[in-house]
């Protein structure tokens, strides 16, 4: 479920398609929330070639061994290393600052996906811009530090599990670019 002020545009997006506030969503408002179905991976890996090319392209995760294929208007926020939202449970997401008129809502793809392997330039032209993302730029300390606890459980998880034994089990699937 989308806050009722997002639409999506192509104009002035990071990338093909992205979600746009149509009014102001203040700091702290949900902005998206997880209504569609989740799957494992064994489910994942039974998919057919067409709906696994969607999931490569689309889905994210969203708990240890918990993922999603959004199909609605949600499958269209793009990246940002400077988001306006930012997540603190495994189905939602929350305004960061006041997102305004026109702005383009965004997400960190890293602040989720950390067992689905990607790496991919990035160009959403932050300040902060990182060029390249990975699903292990939650090992990065800068990184933890931009947001804090604001971050799913999972990754809250992996961190702990990183910083308390120096190292982190990841199941390696396939590879892929993210939009």
């Amino acid at each position: 479920m989308l806050h009722p002020a997002i639409e999506v545009r192509s104009k002035g997006a990071i990338h093909g398609n992205g979600l746009f506030a149509n009014r102001l969503i203040r700091k702290g408002e949900l902005v998206w929330e997880l209504d569609e179905p989740t799957y494992s991976w064994k489910e994942i890996e039974k998919w057919d070639k067409e709906r696994r090319k969607a999931f490569d392209w689309y889905g994210f995760q969203c708990g240890i061994d918990r993922y999603s294929l959004p199909e609605g208007l949600s499958k269209d926020m793009n990246h940002s290393c400077d988001p306006n939202t930012w997540g603190a449970s495994s189905d939602s997401i929350f305004a960061r600052w006041d997102i305004h008129t026109n702005e383009e809502v965004t997400y960190d793809y890293s602040s989720w996906d950390i067992d689905l392997v990607f790496d991919m330039e990035c160009h959403c032209g932050s300040t902060n811009c990182r060029e390249r993302i990975t699903n292990r730029d939650y090992m990065n300390p800068e990184w933890q530090k931009q947001y804090g606890l604001n971050l799913p459980p999972h990754v809250l998880a992996a961190i702990e599990i990183k910083d308390g034994h120096g190292s982190i089990r990841a199941d390696c699937h396939d590879t892929f670019e993210k939009r």
